[in-house]
């Protein structure tokens, strides 16, 4: 496959939001990450930034990921590249 014809990953709670609180996800709730494109590594931040897979991972804010993942406390935006 050549470059930019990755499908774009999608990101999913793994846990209904409450009733009545959108947009709104707990702490305890795990976050998903996926791309219907095989074998594709997927990069991500918790901050807003767009994800930077050269750079050193775990290194300031992209993450590598692996596993589904929570979100800490207060307000979070996730982006990812695959």
């Amino acid at each position: 496959m050549t470059a930019g014809m990755i499908k774009v990953p999608s990101i999913m709670p793994l846990r209904l939001p409450e009733s009545g609180r959108k947009n709104i996800i707990g702490t305890t709730t795990p976050i998903e990450l996926h791309t219907d494109t095989p074998d594709t590594i997927i990069y991500y931040t918790i901050n807003g930034m767009k994800p930077e897979p050269f750079k050193q991972i775990g290194m300031k804010c992209t993450y590598r990921y692996n596993k589904p993942f929570v979100l800490g406390i207060g307000k979070r935006t996730v982006k990812a590249m695959a």
